[in-house]
């Protein structure tokens, strides 16, 4: 199976909104080695200012048949509230990954939730995600930008399962 994180949303115009995350596609596929496997990965960057992320697409040539998973960006002028956020899942995979929800963005710099819009969460694998961002991002690979930060790069997971 394969699954990837697109990158995450930036703010919209003025910083009013926060992007959403990049959304995480799995796919189990069955298929029978036919000779030498070819896969290309392209890892979706974050949007910039008022442009949405951009997809991670991966391809796998060599099977009984040709494979591409696409998992699109987030938005970048989504985010305002956390209603949405309670509904997305994680769905299991094979071996010990263990993949978990990243957290919505926290309050913006004026001390008041949302306004300046706050980045929505992606993915994070086996505890590891990307650092060095401010609190209004979302928190994992393919959150969202809070205010007018860009958002988080997607990820890409590739996994043999029996």
């Amino acid at each position: 199976g394969g699954g990837g994180g697109g990158g995450g949303g930036r703010g919209g115009r003025n910083g009013r909104l926060g992007g959403s995350s990049g959304l995480f596609q799995y796919d189990n596929i069955k298929a029978e080695m036919e000779g030498p496997t070819i896969v290309n990965v392209s890892i979706g960057q974050g949007g910039g200012r008022s442009s949405s992320g951009k997809p991670s697409l991966v391809t796998v040539d060599g099977f009984s048949n040709h494979i591409t998973i696409t998992a699109n960006g987030g938005s970048s002028s989504y985010y305002e509230s956390s209603s949405l956020y309670s509904h997305r899942k994680i769905v299991p995979v094979c071996g010990d990954l263990n993949l978990s929800l990243g957290s919505n963005g926290g309050k913006s710099s004026y001390g008041v939730r949302n306004s300046g819009g706050v980045g929505e969460g992606g993915v994070i694998i086996d505890g590891k995600k990307p650092t060095g961002r401010t609190n209004v991002d979302g928190e994992g690979f393919g959150a969202g930008g809070g205010g007018s930060n860009t958002g988080h790069p997607g990820v890409v997971i590739l996994m043999i399962c029996d």
